[in-house]
């Protein structure tokens, strides 16, 4: 996997602007979704990328309403402020603690909104489109969850979860 790959249909990733001294030890990398295809697989044994039914569940409990939940757009009240870091305008009250990573942009392949945005892979397609994966994203400037799918080609982080 690398990034050379982006955009042949194979699990490729790459650090924000290239510049792995920076991003690395906190952000992490940018990922294509064809690496939750691949089959070396992207988590470690006994995790695995979060579906849109398990990310419903954590919404569900963080204070979404049923109907919220399965709805598209901005969504919800102050359940994306639960997730993201006190750096990023959150509480982190849940734990998660997520980072304002920014994304890969497709079909540009540039860079975009360190600082001030958040997409997050979901493992599930939606049934619109099998290009897309359903993402989760979250804003500095908001206090809500955005469920929407995107293109496999842009690059977002991948938050592993636990097999139970």
């Amino acid at each position: 996997m690398e990034d050379f790959n982006w955009t042949d249909g194979m699990g490729a990733y790459t650090y924000y602007n290239f510049d792995e001294d920076t991003y690395h030890d906190e952000h992490g990398l940018l990922y294509n979704a064809y690496v939750i295809e691949d089959s070396s697989g992207i988590c470690p044994i006994n995790w695995h990328v979060p579906t849109d039914e398990e990310w419903k569940t954590l919404e569900i409990y963080l204070g979404m309403s049923d109907t919220q939940v399965n709805s598209t757009g901005w969504r919800g009240t102050d359940e994306g402020y639960k997730l993201k870091d006190i750096d990023f305008n959150g509480s982190n009250s849940s734990g998660f603690t997520a980072l304002a990573s920014g994304y890969r942009n497709f079909p540009s392949l540039e860079f975009d909104n360190f600082g001030e945005v958040v997409y997050l892979w979901v493992s599930s397609i939606p049934s619109s489109n099998e290009n897309h994966y359903w993402t989760r994203v979250l804003n500095y400037g908001s206090p809500q969850i955005n469920r929407s799918s995107h293109h496999k080609y842009h690059g977002f982080p991948i938050r592993c979860v636990q097999d139970q």
